[in-house]
């Protein structure tokens, strides 16, 4: 930056400085100055107005933009609508948005977000709302945010970009309104869509909309959009046609298909009771509304696809290849899985194998997701032994595993997610869903619970002691799996579930596992973590307190009960209640002794005195 720029800046920033301060007639004196050097017209800078705050504002803004200082610009229009009356924005601050958008870099889009923000939206301007929406098309989260704030409309390209963060951001609300106000004064019955809603853009809308819930909506634009373009053509018509370009990218559009397709299978598995008032009245008249619904939306993506002879018998099928790409084969085996309909997607998943192109991650994950819900063992014997041998080079990725492993845990099948994990981890898959591996320490430790329960000296059910010694073999392997979980994740660990280890490992008399566990979380930073926040009257840090049945002075009481028991001999008691004391302050009367005396009973204590 030249000197003479240097000095433009710092007077741009002074100037607006004085006016935050009040100092309007030093703000002019800086202002008039600067016009003076910079060779800026004097026609923009009258003397009369050389005090007014406003007009000093305006011309700070205009220089601002034209010797590209975003920032301070936006300070001197912050300052212009903060001191102005007016029910609308004013002039200078249409024509600083406008040129931030016509600059539509990052950093402009930026600002002039953070300026329509700072403006109520009663005094907004709908036209340079859309002009900001259109070209921030490609930067969704500043739509979002300027919307969230004046909840303007976007056109329907904006208007996609916009659901699709909202379905990030799981407000689901939002979204709905959204596609409620997009059929505003539609009729349902229409045989075409409405003017907000392009036919090409319809799939987009449906994929995020019926992704939010928008059940009602989504089936009135589904069945608007087929009234308009046609149903694809029947395979026992003859002579068949071929399929329109509209029918194609609409019925064909595999994002849509598979998003209906899961969304219907789902609320027809629901019990009735629990489906909202309209869902219900939708199956009075027919029980099978929504898995038929999903089913007819299968059959139109196959139709237009040529998937549907996989519905006949193996001698009646054409002997005609498919010509569909992988992602697209990959979308109808999901939705048969969905659809509870083995046979065909089986055959239709065999069929990717045999494709030049062959399946990615990303299909896989696909497949594994809609197969998993019927049938998770058969999710992983194509996991780990199928893909591996039909694909070269083929490795499941920490996404596949997870997602097996999640829904085996749902259903309560140990057995499976514990080989899962195993597999894992010997593949060297260390990067596992945090939450998924959390899971699964939990049913891990329900199951412990559970067997503690039932082979425990002081429970009711008499069992062989053979029977007694398995079931303690089994918990201190579950134990150790447990373990090795807790290394997978490190830091992410979630710290309830490490507390929760402990307390479990105390309450089956596993006072060394829970030692392990607690010295582990000591390893990673888990216990002792300060917890910062602020609010209206300043900044306040917490620090978690070390109480309760996982502490480290109740993890020493269970240790100290081993050696009274003869579990345990001195020196492995002390080295152990040491390894605890590091930064743990111990009541007087629990130890006896930090410097390394033997550690001494209450009771042993009292004896003594007496």
């Amino acid at each position: 930056m030249s000197i003479r720029q240097f000095s433009l800046v710092a007077s741009l920033k002074a100037t607006l400085e004085s006016l935050r301060e009040h100092q309007y007639k030093s703000a002019g004196q800086t202002l008039r100055q600067l016009v003076k050097q910079h060779h800026v017209p004097p026609s923009l800078f009258a003397e009369r107005e050389a005090t007014m705050p406003l007009s000093i504002a305006s011309l700070g803004a205009r220089i601002s933009l034209v010797k590209q200082e975003l920032d301070t610009a936006v300070g001197f229009v912050n300052f212009l609508e903060s001191q102005s009356d007016a029910l609308i924005i004013t002039d200078t601050t249409f024509d600083i948005v406008s040129g931030l958008v016509d600059i539509s870099s990052p950093n402009s889009l930026s600002c002039a977000a953070t300026i329509l923000t700072s403006i109520p939206p009663t005094k907004l301007s709908p036209a340079l709302v859309q002009l900001f929406y259109k070209a921030s098309l490609d930067d969704p989260d500043l739509i979002q945010r300027v919307w969230m704030h004046c909840k303007f409309l976007p056109d329907p390209p904006e208007a996609i970009a916009l659901l699709e963060r909202l379905v990030r951001d799981k407000m689901y609300s939002d979204a709905i309104n959204i596609l409620g106000r997009l059929l505003k004064g539609h009729k349902p019955d229409s045989e075409c869509l409405p003017s907000t809603i392009p036919v090409q853009l319809a799939p987009d809308v449906l994929t995020y909309g019926i992704r939010a819930g928008a059940t009602d909506q989504c089936l009135q634009i589904y069945n608007q959009a087929s009234r308009q373009i046609g149903t694809p053509p029947n395979s026992k018509q003859r002579p068949r046609l071929p399929p329109t370009i509209e029918q194609k990218l609409f019925y064909g559009n595999p994002r849509m298909t598979l998003a209906l397709v899961r969304h219907l299978v789902k609320l027809s598995e629901k019990p009735r009771d629990k489906l909202q008032g309209w869902h219900r009245g939708l199956l009075e008249g027919n029980p099978q509304f929504f898995l038929q619904s999903a089913e007819q939306v299968y059959a139109s993506y196959a139709a237009v696809h040529g998937f549907e002879k996989f519905d006949l018998p193996i001698a009646e099928r054409d002997a005609t290849p498919v010509r569909a790409s992988h992602h697209h084969i990959t979308t109808a085996v999901a939705c048969l899985f969905e659809l509870d309909r083995f046979t065909p997607a089986l055959d239709l998943f065999y069929i990717l194998f045999d494709l030049q192109e062959p399946p990615d991650n990303y299909d896989f994950g696909i497949i594994l997701g809609s197969l998993a819900r019927r049938n998770t063992g058969r999710a992983i014997q194509i996991l780990l032994d199928i893909a591996p041998t039909r694909i070269p080079g083929f490795r499941p990725t920490p996404h596949h595993y997870s997602i097996v492993l999640n829904r085996s845990l749902k259903l309560r099948k140990m057995d499976e997610a514990v080989r899962l994990l195993e597999h894992a981890r010997g593949a060297g898959c260390g990067s596992l869903d945090p939450r998924v591996l959390d899971s699964f320490i939990r049913a891990t430790l329900k199951d412990i619970t559970h067997s503690w329960r039932r082979g425990s000296p002081g429970s009711n059910h008499p069992l062989p002691s053979h029977q007694l010694k398995a079931m303690a073999d089994e918990r201190l392997r579950s134990f150790t799996r447990i373990l090795e979980s807790f290394r997978l994740l490190g830091p992410k660990a979630n710290v309830p579930t490490v507390r929760k280890a402990i307390e479990v490992a105390m309450a089956v008399r596993q006072a060394r596992t829970a030692w392990e566990i607690r010295m582990w979380g000591e390893s990673v930073g888990m216990f002792g973590r300060k917890y910062t926040g602020t609010t209206e009257d300043g900044k306040w840090t917490k620090e978690q307190v070390d109480e309760g049945k996982s502490s480290a002075l109740a993890i020493c009481r269970a240790l100290r009960s081993l050696h009274q028991r003869g579990l345990m001999d001195k020196s492995e008691l002390w080295s152990k209640m040491r390894a605890l004391g590091a930064g743990t302050n111990f009541v007087a009367e629990d130890v006896e002794d930090v410097s390394g005396a033997e550690p001494v009973s209450l009771r042993n204590r009292a004896q003594a005195t007496w």
